[in-house]
């Protein structure tokens, strides 16, 4: 017999349900595994994996409408879960839901495309344990100085320690190295408009807003960064130039913004 972790333990008892609720799923003992899904979400609600496992269950239950409220769960409070990302865009995609389907797939494919080390990075920092994600993604970057998506994880892992100095650093250079990277500019003008540099804001806006002028969320950038000016009256013209005659489309948006 396998010897569980004890769940008496208050610093264990999250890990150890979670352990339990997945071995009862190998079994395909969903109800179990849901029944010890529910005592660990009532004890740590936002945890991500155990969303997941649900998801899992429910999936082989067959019950997909059920499984993708599960995963899109998970993803809200961790967008680094894999597993969930590819379950949503076949759930979609099944559904018919074929728009959906294309940004979750998107979602997972770039994910997959990271190298496992910042996988974990993003796993880690989305868990909220900020310095081991700041030492997994910085041991990368030793061997790989010019990486750009690990300087982005270690901007956003600056920002969510309001270290806004190095964060900035970081991600000009990663526009300078990659000019196309548009997950990168769209970083580094987040930052610039937290740190009230209005100018620098609108200069990366515009470029944006030429290279996607369907997007509303560059619009409103750039009429954030223009209004920071003070430049109100022209806040209207310019997001009306990058609108006029063109079909305004819904932004599907995550928590993780754009990570």
């Amino acid at each position: 017999m396998p010897c569980w972790p004890n769940p008496s333990n208050p610093a264990r008892k999250p890990r150890a349900l979670y352990t339990l609720a997945v071995a009862r799923r190998c079994r395909k003992d969903h109800t179990g595994a849901h029944s010890v899904l529910d005592r660990l979400l009532a004890l740590a609600p936002d945890h991500s994996r155990a969303f997941q496992e649900r998801g899992h269950n429910l999936l082989a239950e067959n019950r997909p409408e059920e499984a993708a409220g599960a995963y899109a769960q998970a993803v809200e409070r961790n967008p680094g879960l894999l597993a969930s990302w590819r379950a949503l865009a076949g759930l979609h995609e099944r559904a018919g839901r074929h728009e959906r389907a294309r940004v979750t797939a998107a979602q997972a494919d770039y994910l997959a495309s990271l190298p496992r080390e910042l996988q974990g990075a993003i796993d880690l920092m989305h868990d909220g344990k900020l310095y081991k994600a700041e030492r997994a993604c910085r041991q990368f970057l030793r061997g790989n100085r010019q990486h750009v998506e690990g300087m982005r994880l270690l901007a956003e892992i600056g920002v969510r320690l309001k270290v806004y100095d190095d964060a900035e650093f970081l991600l000009e250079s990663c526009v300078e190295f990659e000019p196309d990277n548009l997950r990168a500019r769209i970083d580094y003008l987040r930052l610039l408009n937290r740190k009230g540099k209005f100018e620098l804001a609108r200069e990366q806006a515009t470029i944006l807003c030429e290279k996607e002028p369907d997007n509303p969320v560059n619009r409103l950038a750039l009429a954030s960064a223009l209004s920071g000016l003070g430049r109100l009256t022209r806040v209207s013209k310019s997001t009306a130039r990058y609108s006029t005659g063109r079909r305004t489309r819904r932004v599907s948006t995550c928590s993780w913004a754009t990570h």
